[in-house]
């Protein structure tokens, strides 16, 4: 019963008790409908907070790691249907690529020392490729990824090719000033060279010189290209045995240099050329 504004005997509507009772399971069915949404709220929140600190963290992550490689990283623009860390790494994996497509790909990637023997440190600074004609330098490029199909775990096949192609993995260079040859020959190890020049299929049709000179590109981890130049004496000069005893280099450099690494990689085929620090490889060849 509602009072008129003219009514002095009560201010307040009465009820039966059993509308009391209607009234109460509706403000209990209210009270716990805006409980649950509060709920759902914090709990949203929760996952909103969980997700930014492990997009933090892994933005963090990429950026060390861009400025270990020398990557510049920049976020790609946001796509349909990506959110939150596909985002994320979608981003890092357009970099990764770009990277390797900059420093692993087509083009060159590394000029080589010309001294024999030297392990020198190269950054990942694009260079351009040499004329066909210059035979003073060799040039690193990627023909394919051989043995490992992480970016930073690559060691290329061991090949024999013309000076100034940058379309191989490790380029052999012809030396053509014999007493720099006798006198590093002589310098160098010998094991380590024989090793080398028995190593791979010649594939110029020039006849091969004595001496060649080996180009091994290392990726460091510093994410710079640090290229092992050794000296490769006695390659063979008849046309028709121009092919070298196979296995020979990774019997002598590659699989110690995995059991060194052992630790760090089960599999000794796969090296983590990312880990491999210059002294390693120096007191390798010191020991072979």
């Amino acid at each position: 019963m509602t009072l008129s504004p003219d009514d002095s005997r009560s201010s307040f509507e009465t009820f039966s008790v059993a509308e009391l009772e209607i009234i109460v399971t509706r403000l209990d069915r209210s009270i716990s409908d805006l409980r649950r949404m509060n709920n759902e709220e914090e709990a949203q929140r929760e996952l909103l907070t969980a997700e930014n600190k492990k997009l933090n963290e892994a933005l963090a992550t990429l950026i060390a790691r861009a400025n270990e490689l020398s990557i510049q990283w920049t976020p790609l623009p946001k796509v349909e249907g990506d959110t939150g860390l596909s985002a994320l790494r979608r981003s890092i994996d357009q970099s990764v690529r770009r990277w390797m497509g900059t420093y692993i790909g087509d083009r060159p990637v590394a000029k080589v020392s010309k001294n024999i023997g030297e392990l020198r440190p190269r950054h990942p600074t694009v260079v351009p490729p040499p004329p066909h004609d210059d035979s003073s330098v060799t040039y690193y490029g990627r023909d394919r990824l051989e043995r490992s199909e992480a970016p930073w775990g690559i060691l290329p096949r061991y090949q024999i090719s013309d000076a100034g192609n940058p379309g191989r993995t490790c380029i052999v260079k012809k030396e053509t000033e014999r007493s720099t040859k006798s006198s590093s020959r002589s310098q160098s190890g010998g094991a380590v060279q024989q090793a080398i020049s028995k190593q791979c299929e010649v594939e110029s049709d020039d006849e091969v010189e004595e001496g060649v000179l080996v180009s091994i590109p290392l990726r460091l981890n510093n994410g710079g290209i640090d290229t092992l130049r050794l000296f490769a004496c006695e390659a063979p000069k008849d046309a028709a045995k121009r092919f070298c005893q196979k296995n020979t280099l990774e019997n002598r450099l590659v699989k110690p240099l995995a059991a060194r690494l052992e630790e760090l990689e089960d599999n000794a085929t796969t090296l983590p050329l990312h880990l491999i620090e210059p002294q390693d490889l120096a007191g390798l060849l010191d020991d072979h």
